[in-house]
């Protein structure tokens, strides 16, 4: 299970940190939550990135063309339990 497409969760999951967010919504599973992040995780895969690799190309939810791709994988770093490198790239 995810909430991908609950626009009301998915809004307060960009500003809130995990903690505060699994907080507010206590109803949610830290698998929902992880699962929910992982798709964002893949939908960010798809989104192209500038010849040097460094900004995206498109907007991405709440972070516009041109974004830096760094700030975006430390949006993930700082939720995802033990970091990204230990979720995303094992």
């Amino acid at each position: 299970m995810n909430f991908i497409d609950d626009k009301e969760k998915i809004r307060d999951l960009l500003w809130l940190t995990r903690e505060q967010f699994l907080k507010t919504y206590s109803y949610i599973t830290e698998e929902e939550y992880n699962n929910t992040l992982d798709i964002m995780w893949e939908q960010l895969g798809d989104i192209p990135v500038n010849e040097a690799g460094t900004t995206i190309e498109e907007n991405f939810y709440n972070w516009d063309k041109g974004a830096e791709k760094e700030k975006i994988w430390h949006w993930f770093d700082d939720r995802v339990n033990g970091g990204i490198g230990n979720r995303y790239f094992i």
